[in-house]
């Protein structure tokens, strides 16, 4: 039997609310197995806990490696911008530029992200198997239960490789086990899809009224299946949306759970969204840097953490905003410009979203974006100070276009002058996100709101586009203007979809809006032949279909020399 050396200490029992526990002493064993180490029932969860605990860190790190900038940055929704003299270019414009290489370090980090997600999580699979699960009081159904758990969140990982690179070294065991070569992307395609089917016989199924905590239930793997087949042209060359049809029908008629869409757009993302109906997992927020915190630093400044949220001393990068829908002389882009992006000017303006974010206390809240002129809740004006600006000691004041509109009269004599790159921003550049809402410091809301993985609206509108791509065009409208309809006030939609505008365009705006800053722009953007083929505010399409996948690491293949380069990234 594999001996462990396993500490079990305060950073580890931080996710052992997995379990509800909250002995945070520091408990030390040495060279133990699991036969003896696992005396409790909260012994075998924490053990459980190990990967989520990466999980959470891989989606929503702030430091930007994690799957969300690998998904959104290269895509025509966000952007690094330059905001005078910081933010000046390197890695994160050449993301952007879709200019990566082979040694751009925030692409090739998912690499490590994937792997070590897949490796933590068959060691405790190994560790499961040999537990006393009799002494603890687990049954058998718990074990196999518990390992369907753990091998459809080695199916998540290995979805995200595959998505990302291509085909992935698939192992099934940590022991003994020699460095294996990339499997084809088929065949890693199958392994994801038996990893998957035989969890959905296994896993528990939800009720409605549970609580999400971290117990993943079977409608989670059933969403996961249907990404694999929704995804399968880009993926392996196949079309599977039939499969996905019947998997999404399935779901929705409850055979997997039960789940209900949320007759308010913020129930999803809310501060008690662990209870919506609507969300089939999510990551529960939690203290000890795992809370969900809506990667605030990257979005705001820091007087706007103070003035605005009321959160002391956190700090923040100011970096990302939404890529602009006008030019700097007030002109909007139009389709002529470019098809995609431009996100906040095809929202519609009675759009429930398309409001300027507002805590009201006591966990309510209006608006998902920041946009105009920024007031703190007393109605004074939050002002810029500190930040070397133009703009400091004015009020805060977000546009939906990217110009240096202050050096008009001196470095540009008009605004049709001024250029829009995104070298050429300011202090004030661009609408910014709030999918998750805040609450200040000392409010028994803050960072109560959990990372939404997925939600019954990804199922439907899934559904939408197998039916719109099998020419049921009035079928695919009507599933979308089902969902569209919570997003106005007296649920009158200004602009529904119908046979008569819903064409492909329209169909990845619907996606792009419904699930703005979710982490799947650019999956959308492949599976309709658009993320190389077309243009966007200052991107031009490459037409290079080999940046449709990400490079290997340079390490990961000196690591082990059995993997190869994927093609056009010759190391």
């Amino acid at each position: 039997m594999r001996k462990l050396i396993i500490k079990l200490s305060v950073a580890m029992a931080g996710i052992a609310a997995f379990a509800g526990c909250t002995d945070l002493d520091p408990v030390w064993y040495s060279q133990v197995t699991p036969e003896t180490f696992f005396q409790t029932k909260n012994d075998i969860y924490s053990a459980m806990g190990r990967p989520f605990t990466h999980l959470i860190a891989s989606e929503m790190r702030g430091d930007g490696v994690g799957f969300w900038f690998m998904q959104e940055l290269t895509a025509d929704h966000f952007a690094v911008i330059q905001k005078e003299q910081k933010w000046t270019g390197g890695d994160w414009f050449r993301i952007q530029d879709h200019d990566w290489g082979t040694v751009n370090p925030y692409i090739n980090n998912g690499w490590g992200l994937v792997t070590t997600g897949v490796a933590l999580t068959l060691e405790v699979i190994e560790d499961l198997k040999a537990a006393d699960y009799e002494k603890v009081g687990f049954t058998e159904e718990d074990r196999a239960q518990h390992i369907a758990q753990m091998k459809t969140l080695i199916a998540y990982f290995y979805l995200r490789g595959l998505d990302f690179y291509g085909g992935m070294p698939i192992y099934e065991g940590t022991a003994g086990v020699d460095p294996q070569p990339r499997s084809s992307a088929k065949d890693t395609w199958l392994h994801i899809e038996s990893l998957l089917k035989e969890s959905l016989q296994l896993l528990p199924l939800k009720t409605a009224g549970t609580e999400i905590d971290y117990t993943i239930y079977r409608a989670t793997a059933a969403v996961l299946l249907a990404r694999l087949y929704f995804n399968a042209e880009v993926y392996v060359g196949e079309d599977h949306y039939a499969e996905c049809e019947i998997l999404c029908r399935e779901i929705m008629e409850g055979k997997y759970g039960t789940y209900s869409l949320a007759a308010d757009w913020k129930d999803p993302f809310c501060f008690n969204n662990l209870n919506c109906s609507e969300n089939i997992w999510v990551l529960p927020s939690a203290y000890n840097r795992l809370q969900n915190n809506s990667w605030l630093a990257w979005f705001y400044q820091p007087n706007m953490l103070d003035q605005f949220f009321g959160l002391k001393g956190a700090g923040t990068m100011n970096g990302i905003t939404i890529m602009p829908s006008v030019k700097p002389n007030g002109d909007e882009y139009t389709d002529a410009d470019f098809r995609l992006g431009r996100v906040f000017s095809k929202m519609e303006d009675t759009d429930l979203r398309k409001v300027c974010y507002k805590y009201e206390g006591n966990g309510e809240y209006e608006g998902m974006l920041f946009f105009g002129p920024i007031y703190a809740p007393d109605g004074s004006p939050v002002i810029v100070s500190g930040q070397n600006s133009v703009h400091d000691g004015h009020q805060l004041e977000f546009v939906d276009y990217v110009g240096r509109t202050s050096l008009i009269g001196s470095t540009y004599p008009t605004a049709d002058d001024v250029p829009s790159t995104k070298y050429d921003g300011e202090e004030n550049t661009g609408v910014r996100l709030i999918k998750y809402p805040v609450a200040p410091d000392d409010d028994p809301y803050q960072w109560t709101a959990g990372f939404v993985m997925a939600r019954l609206t990804e199922v439907q509108y899934m559904l939408a586009e197998c039916k719109w791509r099998d020419g049921d065009i009035d079928g695919a409208a009507d599933l979308i203007n089902d969902v569209r309809k919570r997003n106005f006030p007296g649920q009158v939609d200004p602009d529904p979809c119908d046979a008569s505008n819903l064409d492909e365009w329209r169909m990845l705006d619907e996606w792009g809006i419904e699930f703005l800053g979710e982490g799947r722009r650019r999956t959308d953007l492949l599976r309709w032949n658009k993320f190389v083929e077309e243009d966007w505010w200052d991107h031009t399409a490459t037409g290079n279909a080999n940046l449709k996948l990400f490079p290997i690491p340079n390490d990961a293949i000196s690591g082990n020399p059995l993997i190869e380069p994927n093609p056009g990234y010759g190391q």
